[in-house]
């Protein structure tokens, strides 16, 4: 059966959606263990918790899986991004560097934005390492993922 190329990158969008969905759930529910086991000191979900404290919304367990969903939609979001850079090159090496820029972004440059507060300055090392090395893995999971996606969708459009 042939497809069309439109066909086909519409295919590819909605794939790269879900890789990126499942991708960001993954990622915070790792976070949320190593912290609910006391592996890190950063709480995922703390952000959601002093910007929603002006609502006077009670942080029931109900919550937390809301907050999980909405992570997944915005790694859509990042995975988007991905496709656009560097879906043609089908290795590790670009997940790795687009995870750092990601592990960097969200770690150092939007606390100092959003909240002055220096994240570098207030854990401990187990806490840095652990969360830059889960955003690699996530970046890992992300490149890899789009990019043999890509190479699969071209090799059945060429047949």
């Amino acid at each position: 059966m042939e497809y069309s190329t439109n066909y086909m990158k519409y295919l590819f969008l909605w794939r790269t959606c879900i890789i990126g969905f499942f991708g960001g759930v993954f990622v915070v529910l790792f976070l949320g263990l190593i912290h609910y086991f006391n592996l890190i000191e950063l709480n995922i979900f703390t952000p959601w918790k002093s910007l929603f404290k002006h609502f006077n919304l009670s942080t029931k367990w109900y919550i937390y899986p809301i907050w999980i969903i909405f992570y997944g939609f915005i790694s859509i979001w990042i995975a988007l991004i991905y496709y656009f850079v560097g879906k043609f090159r089908n290795h590790w090496d670009l997940g790795v560097l687009f995870g750092v820029i990601i592990g960097v972004t969200t770690y150092i440059v939007l606390p100092i934005v959003l909240y002055d507060q220096h994240f570098l300055q207030d854990y401990l090392l187990k806490t840095h390492i652990s969360y830059f090395v889960s955003f690699i893995l996530y970046g890992v999971f992300i490149g890899y993922s789009i990019s043999y996606e890509y190479a699969l969708i071209q090799a059945n459009t060429e047949q």
